[in-house]
């Protein structure tokens, strides 16, 4: 049987008659919305398929059908007709009824076929309406729980951690780069504040500003350290908004998204220490030096140089040369207070004092310190 053979009749323009719909009927349709909506979360082929079988139930001698409309060719196919004929048996009449999405166009049809010829009744309209609004329901729901499904697949494979708390700041969930990155399990740490990752670093005025901005801007974005479950602290940049409920009046979620800063943080270090310390004494060096007073603010340099450190050098070698260059950096660590201690040149050490000083008085015990 090819569909086209079928004259199949659209009831949505026909007028309904209410009153000539019995109380049992209506009780009937009632009882398929009920049966229907109650399997919602299960199967979307199970769910048309029960509520097909249903309308054939109310119908005596006759199939359904539910199909969709493809935007592009303009054609349907079937998605789902658990009991329409096999080759060989006539359908007498076919009656249909659109599914309409919420801008009102059609996106499929539900449609009655008959083995017997005959006219639809007002409740073959009521029940093919009734069929077309549930099969609206059953598809937005399809569409949304695998929205769901996607995003929280999304949430827990995100390379980002992901934690997200209540309207009283309780957390309700978080995802596996969130448990990775401070090495806690979800139901760990459920229902608790987000106070217990805190790492203790950052003072009261900090927390003050980061909720005075979710209050007023409904976001923050900033750096913060906070604390792993073994006491180790984490580098993250956190970002922070407020969820609100459907009339976008009241706060009931926080959505707080990290990126882990540590690993980055510490090849900073590394690179910075590279750049600015120098590897023999670990003091700052020329280039630090150059950066640390091309501030604008009052400062104080005295310049050491080491008289004939070449003929030491010469005389006893390069390693004695080193552990004797230690040494001084060390000694002047130890006995001044100075801002910074730089070695600027092989044999030429500079201090860098952040306020006026008494220089004469400076040069006088560096020259006794050394010389006695």
């Amino acid at each position: 049987m090819q569909e086209s053979d079928i004259n199949c009749k659209t009831l949505e323009n026909i007028t309904l008659d209410e009153a000539a719909i019995t109380a049992k009927e209506y009780n009937d349709i009632l009882n398929i919305q009920s049966e229907i909506l109650s399997m919602l979360g299960s199967s979307l082929t199970d769910i048309l398929a029960r509520l097909c079988t249903f309308t054939e139930n109310l119908v005596p001698n006759s199939a359904a059908s539910i199909r969709l409309i493809n935007k592009d060719t303009g054609l349907t196919s079937a998605l789902s007709a658990p009991s329409m004929p096999h080759v060989g048996c006539k359908v007498c009449a076919c009656w249909s009824m659109p599914v309409r999405d919420e801008n009102k166009e059609a996106i499929g049809t539900v449609a009655l076929y008959s083995y017997e010829h005959r006219s639809p009744a007002p409740f073959h309209k009521k029940l093919l309406q009734t069929a077309a609004f549930i099969v609206n329901i059953v598809l937005k729901n399809s569409y949304y729980e695998k929205k769901l499904k996607l995003f929280s697949a999304a949430m827990q494979n995100a390379a980002e951690g992901v934690l997200i708390t209540d309207e009283n700041n309780r957390i309700v969930e978080v995802n596996q780069a969130f448990e990775t990155s401070y090495g806690l399990k979800e139901k760990d740490i459920v229902g608790k504040n987000p106070k217990i990752i805190a790492s203790g670093e950052h003072n009261n005025i900090f927390y003050q500003k980061m909720w005075k901005s979710l209050n007023t801007k409904q976001t923050w974005s900033g750096e913060i350290l906070n604390k792993r479950f073994d006491g180790s602290l984490l580098t993250q940049w956190l970002s922070i908004s407020t969820l609100h409920d459907e009339d976008n009046k009241n706060t009931h979620n926080y959505l707080a998204i990290f990126t882990d800063l540590t690993k980055l943080k510490e090849t900073q270090n590394k690179l910075e220490e590279m750049a600015y310390k120098d590897e023999l004494t670990g003091l700052c060096n020329k280039t630090h030096l150059e950066k640390l007073i091309s501030i604008n603010k009052e400062q104080t340099l005295i310049l050491l140089n080491i008289n004939n450190f070449s003929y030491i050098n010469t005389a006893y070698g390069y390693e004695i040369g080193d552990k004797l260059l230690i040494k001084i950096a060390n000694a002047l660590r130890e006995n001044f207070k100075v801002s910074h201690i730089c070695r600027i040149n092989s044999d030429e050490f500079a201090l860098l004092f952040n306020k006026g000083i008494n220089i004469q008085e400076k040069i006088s015990h560096l020259q006794n310190f050394f010389l006695q």
